[in-house]
């Protein structure tokens, strides 16, 4: 049988206490609808599972150790990571050989700061990546592309990272995170120079797309034949 989307729900049965009162027992359970092979035409079946056979039947969350970069191990797992670049880049191989590689890496890019990273690395990381998994790690596309995005920017020529990895399709998040670079600097630049730069590119250049923050984050290894434009 084939499950589908379970339906929460309740069921009550009855017995006979002392003194012929009836009393209600509420016990919790899941409605499955199912659908057996040999029938695929007909309507699915409703299964009724007990809460607790319910969760039995759930795969139990992926857990294992991998190595710290400083030495010790981490925790990998699946239902809270917490993974840095660093964890994700000593541990490529046993990472793949899971299965996880590529929402690993998403998790890490996205959920840490990686500015003091040389953009070559990241590009090397991103690349033993399998495409099509690292796109079902992240969000689906908001549309079929071409994109049109921004990347916000700060500091002198070689800090600047205008063809780093990370761009949005919001100018207004764009914009804030230039600023924010700027602020970061500002204690050693006397112009941090904040700009936003735009670029338009196609669907295939997208290595993944995320939403989770409502940034709208796109990341792309810019072809060379794609040259951003400072519009702000």
């Amino acid at each position: 049988m084939r499950g589908q989307e379970p339906i929460e729900s309740r069921h009550r049965s009855g017995r006979t206490a002392a003194g012929g009162a009836t009393a209600r027992a509420t016990m919790p359970f899941r409605l499955m609808a199912a659908q057996r092979k040999d029938t695929p035409g007909k309507k699915a079946a409703t299964v009724r599972l007990p809460e607790e056979l319910w969760a039995a039947l759930q795969p139990a969350p992926l857990r294992f150790w991998l190595d710290h970069p400083r030495g010790g191990r981490v925790l990998y797992d699946d239902d809270d990571l917490r993974l840095t670049l660093d964890d994700v880049r000593v541990n490529v191989v046993v990472l793949r050989r899971h299965g996880v590689y590529e929402k690993a890496l998403l998790s890490a890019f996205t959920g840490t700061n990686h500015a003091t990273w040389r953009l070559s690395a990241l590009v090397r990381l991103f690349k033993q990546a399998d495409r099509g998994r690292l796109r079902a790690a992240g969000d689906p596309l908001p549309g079929a592309g071409p994109f049109t995005v921004y990347r916000g920017v700060a500091g002198p020529t070689h800090e600047r990272r205008i063809n780093g990895l990370s761009w949005t399709g919001s100018i207004e998040h764009a914009r804030w995170f230039a600023q924010e670079h700027a602020r970061r600097l500002a204690d050693r630049l006397t112009d941090p120079n904040p700009g936003v730069y735009r670029v338009t590119i196609p669907e295939r250049a997208v290595l993944a797309y995320t939403n989770t923050e409502g940034e709208g984050e796109f990341i792309v290894i810019l072809p060379r034949m794609f040259k951003p434009t400072r519009v702000e």
